[in-house]
């Protein structure tokens, strides 16, 4: 069990805390890393130097709702993870403890390790990608209207976590955001909610896609079209 005063603790600990519904990992090293390999039923939230624990918050509000547990923090470096405890404790609304040695530690105690398939973002194009690939576009809708991948989902990270249903669990979806920050949330919340068996990361983001002059489409032009 980790107790509310305890900074860090060990990592089977925090997997006995975990397994117990008493705690949650959220994982703060940047996308690629959660991507190549993370605790089981981690979520990610890139560091930040400010608004961390906003953002935590409304993190944990998607992926479980009112009352989340309590979180354990694991860091690519002990800096980070000391920032991040910092940034944290200035709020009573969170209680967080990180865990000694990070992933490293959480590896060599052989415990459960899962990734997240990274997809380039030209396999999103049109003309190229699988018939059955679905693009779930994170974004706010004003972003999307400005130009988003043909044929894509809109379904913003503030709403995921209430229309996670709408997402198809029996067709490989592809998450995208702006520049892989928001999808890498998204895409830990679609895992911790069951959906990681057909999940892929496009984690270059629609800044990528774009300046690839890959194809989009436009909100604009489909109303204009619906309109006639």
């Amino acid at each position: 069990m980790v107790q509310e005063n305890d900074e860090a603790v060990p990592a089977g600990q925090a997997h006995e805390a975990v397994r117990a519904g008493t705690a949650v990992v959220v994982d703060i090293r940047d996308s690629r890393q959660f991507d190549s390999g993370h605790p089981v039923g981690a979520l990610n939230l890139p560091y930040s130097a400010r608004g961390l624990a906003s953002r935590v918050s409304d993190l944990l509000a998607a992926a479980y709702g009112i009352g989340s547990p309590p979180v354990i923090l694991i860091a690519g470096d002990e800096e980070t993870a000391q920032a991040a405890l910092e940034q944290l404790g200035d709020t009573e609304s969170l209680s967080a403890t990180v865990i000694t040695g990070g992933i490293a530690a959480w590896v060599d105690a052989g415990l459960p390790v899962e990734t997240v398939e990274e997809i380039d973002v030209g396999d999103l194009a049109p003309d190229v990608r699988a018939d059955n690939l679905i693009t779930l576009d994170v974004r706010e809708p004003i972003e999307w209207e400005m130009g988003h991948v043909p044929g894509a989902l809109l379904i913003s990270l503030g709403e995921l976590g209430e229309r996670v249903a709408e997402v198809p669990t029996d067709r490989p979806v592809a998450v995208i955001s702006e520049a892989g920050v928001r999808s890498a949330m998204a895409a830990s919340i679609l895992c911790v909610k069951g959906h990681g068996e057909n999940l892929l990361h496009a984690v270059a983001g629609t800044a990528a896609y774009r300046g690839a002059g890959l194809p989009m489409e436009y909100a604009e032009a489909e109303i204009e079209d619906e309109d006639g």
